[in-house]
């Protein structure tokens, strides 16, 4: 990095800036172009039910197009939202070059202890204090990590192997850029609770046999509704009634499958953005 660091962050700001306009237009383009494919392709399958290959012809192209157009919007999405976040974070650098406040970051107040000998008279933690300067992490680990070097002291050792650390990655930008791409991201169990949650047990299981009958159900709905869609002389009825199958096999299990939902769905986007910070390391490796 050169002797103006000011220069460089307003530099990939204004840049980043400028991403993260021009992809949050593809995302909305790519939006409209999904709901227009979703739409076309119900269409196509209503009026081609029961036309045998038509039907099938209309299922195989629609639905491969349209899931090509949810990726590529997804991708989009989290491109402007990647820059979108790596531009607040040269916007926080230069905030603090300038000695302006901490901004909304955590403050870790939750850490302030009356008893600690000396975090009071260093205002180590609590609104404008050293930790909220400091703490860009965005994790309850990290976070805690911070407040543990800050409160209690280190042998000489760990404080110079820190210091090592600090100046190999001060220079970084790039890794550094791409971190907080990912960090703007995180959230669900790895912001509440840590990777831990992961591995825990669901909180209202569903019961073996429900498991069972409503995969053997699905099952034939499925097979049933691809012959029902392929023949076409056998009414609307046996869709309908598969349909009000499924209907009432899920009304009592609402809350928990609504409840099993989410959390999943939490955890996988952790697990993918884990899976992406993995990625950033091996693109930029670092030995600190």
């Amino acid at each position: 990095m050169t002797s103006d660091p000011r220069a460089i962050y307003t530099e990939r700001r204004d840049r980043l800036a400028e991403e993260a306009v021009r992809a949050g237009r593809r995302a909305e383009r790519l939006g409209w172009a999904r709901l227009l494919a979703f739409t076309l392709l119900l269409a196509v399958l209503w009026v081609t039910a029961g036309m045998g290959w038509w039907f099938l012809a209309g299922l195989g192209i629609g639905v491969p197009l349209f899931a090509i157009l949810v990726g590529a919007s997804a991708r989009a999405d989290e491109r402007s939202r990647g820059a979108t976040a790596a531009q607040r974070w040269y916007t926080d650098g230069l905030a603090r070059l300038d000695g302006r406040p901490e901004g909304d970051g955590p403050s870790g107040e939750a850490f302030r202890d009356p008893a600690h000998p000396y975090a009071g008279d260093l205002d180590l933690f609590g609104p404008r204090s050293l930790f909220a300067r400091l703490c860009r992490a965005r994790t309850p680990a990290g976070r805690k990590a911070l407040a543990t070097w800050l409160g209690e002291a280190a042998e000489v050792e760990t404080v110079a192997a820190r210091q090592e650390a600090v100046a190999e990655l001060r220079d970084r930008l790039d890794l550094r850029e791409a971190s907080a791409r990912i960090a703007g991201e995180v959230g669900g169990a790895l912001e509440r609770a840590g990777a831990g949650t992961w591995f825990e047990p669901p909180r209202r299981p569903v019961g073996g046999a429900v498991l069972v009958v409503a995969s053997v159900l699905t099952g034939i709905w499925i097979l049933g509704t691809g012959v029902w869609a392929a023949r076409g002389d056998l009414g609307w009825g046996p869709f309908l009634m598969g349909l009000l199958v499924q209907v009432l096999l899920s009304v009592p299990h609402a809350a928990r499958i609504k409840e099993a939902l989410i959390e999943a769905g939490s955890g996988a986007g952790d697990l993918l953005l884990v899976g992406r910070l993995g990625a950033c390391t091996c693109e930029h490796p670092f030995t600190a």
